[in-house]
């Protein structure tokens, strides 16, 4: 009975996963939500108390930042049916 009890614990306990893995699928979600300005997902990946420096040396708190932020245009069509882009953004 101890066997079998202790064998259900075990299956139940989390299998500790690989920090480097953990680190680069964090990374790639924060940069897939950079480029597609995902401030949703950036809100969940930043923490609070972040603060930025910018390269004029002026801080920038978190929530300064997002504010910033603004979604992508939609994609328009020109008069001869193509799409154009304007820094990465469809115009």
């Amino acid at each position: 009975m101890r066997l079998l009890l202790g064998l259900l614990v075990l299956m139940r306990t989390p299998v500790a996963s690989d920090p480097v893995q953990d680190l680069t699928r964090l990374e790639q979600r924060l940069i897939d939500a950079l480029a597609h300005s995902d401030v949703r997902t950036i809100d969940g990946l930043w923490s609070d108390d972040l603060i930025f420096i910018g390269a004029d040396g002026k801080p920038s708190t978190k929530l300064e930042r997002l504010s910033r932020m603004k979604a992508p245009a939609a994609p328009s069509v020109d008069g001869h049916g193509k799409l154009n882009f304007f820094e990465q953004a469809p115009v």
